[in-house]
């Protein structure tokens, strides 16, 4: 596993790897301790974790821990839930220390770096505030076998050959191509971003938090394991701040988050330019997203997609709910009995808001304006006209309209909003005002967009401006907004009138 890292990261030490080792790659092999000359080797990687072998761990794969020589009848009195205990550095730190790494601690990692001090020595006090909002976010971990804290050993490498020498690297049968857990223990080479250096720190250290429990065989899926770590991997901090950090944000701007890039990665999959009619964008549906075709995880188009479906289920409001038991999934049964409890008009509603969603995203955007009104029924086009307001304030809007396919379908609008309401607001009619060009068109200009009741089809925007006519390929519901940047619609007014009938 790699915590995702971009192709164009400036300056990327590792940019020539092929891709990713993914979670699902992980049961292959459980990598052997590299004996150094001097130095004993390390530990069991599980210290009575779990076997990524499928071996069920017996006593002489477990170190000394109180918990080895508990007897036959101790589990009864054991609590319901329990972790291994957790892992201990090798003895003998001089030797360590003799390869050029130090070891920076705190209460819940204990970072092994060739790196200056001035680049590693902050990372694991913000680790240790990282634990403290995945305990508050996702739930406290279950107590370790032996009592002790919960605790990760990780090594952020600049020169392999010195976590070699020193008996800190894997086996080459567990290959780490940007980053990569197991059970407390983490490796990562050094990203020449310091932002992405923190990133994949946090992302890795997040996996060894998610997995203590259960290990590498009753992982979630894909989608919600690599999906939360990269949500909460994101995060703002300055070293003005020091001591100010705030995870799972949505950045504001590109400066800043160089090597992040997942927006940048969801707005390469698709074809995001306007058209003059109905036609395919080419996203990939939710349910290929939830449901992959291959096990294979190694794309950063699919770490994108991930963290998109976890950031869309912890922040829209209409998922917000259903995600409140999501947040406390930790395995294969537990998100078995989660998705199993969700209706079938949760899951439907979730697949038609993947696309618009995806569509609208930026930088900065907000997640309550992304889509409005979505519980509007919709219904057929029939002789009958319909009307609708499209408010400048929100993105995509219900048309409460089913354009079936083939159908010819003539949507016309009205009024006046107002756009970037400040000391020289700009006004706009449904054409649009040439002042500001967004996705090429002008600002205010009506957009419509069809996308399928399961989601499966979504159409590249269409400019409809003051009217215009369409024939749709597909049946799909018809959504539209006044065009304008997502992260900048909260000083706009007022709406257009619009009103849609069969075409002649």
């Amino acid at each position: 596993h790699a915590g995702g890292r971009n192709s164009d990261e400036p300056g990327d030490p590792d940019s020539a790897a092929s891709g990713r080792v993914s979670d699902v790659d992980k049961t292959a092999d459980r990598p052997p301790s590299s004996p150094a000359a001097s130095i004993a080797p390390l530990p069991s990687l599980h210290s009575g974790g779990h076997s990524i072998s499928g071996d069920i761990p017996d006593s002489s794969k477990r170190s000394s821990a109180p918990e080895a020589t508990v007897s036959a009848a101790a589990p009864e009195s054991l609590p319901e839930r329990t972790r291994p205990a957790a892992e201990v550095l090798p003895s003998d730190e001089a030797t360590i220390d003799a390869a050029g790494i130090r070891i920076y601690r705190s209460q819940h990692l204990t970072l092994l770096s060739d790196l200056p001090a001035e680049k590693v020595q902050h990372l694991p006090a913000l680790a240790d505030q990282l634990f403290e909002t995945l305990q508050r976010e996702l739930g406290e971990l279950p107590p370790a076998l032996d009592g002790s804290a919960f605790q990760v050993i990780g090594c952020l490498i600049d020169a392999p050959e010195r976590f070699e020498s020193a008996g800190l690297m894997p086996s080459e049968k567990f290959p780490i191509r940007h980053g990569r857990h197991l059970d407390y223990r983490f490796w990562m080479f050094n990203p020449a971003a310091d932002y992405y250096r923190r990133h994949l720190l946090f992302h890795e250290f997040i996996h060894c938090f998610m997995t203590c429990e259960h290990g590498m065989l009753n992982i979630p899926p894909l989608w919600w394991t690599e999906g939360i770590a990269e949500y909460f991997a994101t995060h703002s901090w300055s070293p003005d701040r020091p001591n100010e950090i705030e995870f799972g944000v949505l950045p504001p701007a590109f400066e800043g988050y160089d090597g992040w890039g997942r927006l940048s990665e969801i707005r390469r999959s698709f074809d995001d330019r306007p058209a003059t009619e109905v036609v395919t964008n080419g996203m990939v549906p939710l349910e290929d997203v939830l449901r992959p075709a291959s096990p294979l995880f190694d794309r950063d188009d699919q770490y994108a997609r991930a963290w998109a479906a976890c950031w869309l289920m912890l922040k829209l409001p209409q998922t917000q709910v259903a995600a409140t038991e999501l947040r406390h999934v930790r395995s294969t049964r537990d998100y078995r009995r989660w998705e199993s409890r969700q209706s079938a008009d949760f899951w439907n509603q979730l697949h038609r808001l993947w696309p618009l969603c995806l569509d609208e995203m930026t930088e900065g955007c907000s997640p309550v304006e992304l889509v409005a009104n979505a519980n509007l029924p919709f219904r057929p086009l029939d002789a009958e006209p319909v009307h609708c307001e499209v408010a400048a304030t929100n993105g995509w809007q219900p048309s409460g309209v089913i354009v079936t396919a083939d159908q010819q379908v003539h949507v016309a609008a009205t009024g006046e909003v107002t756009l970037n309401h400040t000391s020289r607001p700009w006004n706009a009619t449904a054409d649009g005002i040439t002042v500001r060009y967004h996705r090429g068109l002008p600002i205010g200009t009506l957009t419509a967009m069809i996308v399928a009741g399961d989601g499966s089809f979504a159409s590249r925007r269409v400019a409809v401006g003051s009217q215009r006519t369409f024939t749709s390929p597909q049946t799909g519901q018809l959504w539209l907004q006044v065009n304008d940047f997502a992260d900048d619609r909260s000083n706009n007014s007022g709406h257009y009138t619009v009103e849609i009938t069969p075409a002649p």
